[in-house]
């Protein structure tokens, strides 16, 4: 296949936590995918004649730009209280036993002809050990990791999400 520039994706992304858009990322997101195979050995071969696999993992890396308590929730764990009468938001770091589970899409540039491209996985659940600083004129990055788990409640072949291509 030759080269072709319109097939080079450059852009920004949004990310969406369960329909809900929580922002830019920083420098998009990096979906993951680690293998283990068993090796299927004979005495009349030599060497491997067949690969079963045994277990994949799949993860999904990103870094978000808006320091909004959603976020820290997200990256962190607990339960956001809002009072209404003295005008306060809170953030209650409780423990984050990786129980809670997300519906996570990613959208951004798409290459070639089409618009934009979508990432969506089911049943990712939050395994960042995570940290973020506040400084004088820097930004405030918070980085996250999911692993995402299949969900066989999804069609054949889309157990670990789906990647669209739109024109849209």
């Amino acid at each position: 296949m030759a080269v072709d520039t319109a097939n080079i994706i450059i852009g920004a992304g949004i990310l969406k936590i369960d329909e809900e858009e929580v922002g830019a990322t920083r420098d998009g997101v990096v979906m993951g995918r680690t293998v283990e195979f068993y090796d299927v050995t004979c005495d009349q071969a030599n060497g491997v004649i067949k690969k079963h696999l045994v277990s994949q993992t799949r993860v999904l890396r990103t870094s978000l730009l808006e320091a909004t308590l959603e976020n820290l929730k997200l990256a962190w764990g607990g339960t956001i209280e809002e009072n209404t009468v003295e005008g306060t938001k809170t953030l209650k770091m409780g423990v984050n036993d990786g129980s809670e589970e997300h519906t996570l899409t990613f959208i951004g540039p798409a290459p070639g002809e089409y618009k934009t491209r979508t990432y969506t996985v089911h049943r990712a659940i939050n395994v960042s050990a995570s940290e973020h600083s506040y400084v004088k004129n820097g930004e405030v990055v918070i980085p996250v990791e999911f692993e995402i788990l299949p969900d066989m409640t999804q069609l054949e072949g889309e157990e670990w999400g789906t990647i669209v291509d739109s024109k849209n």
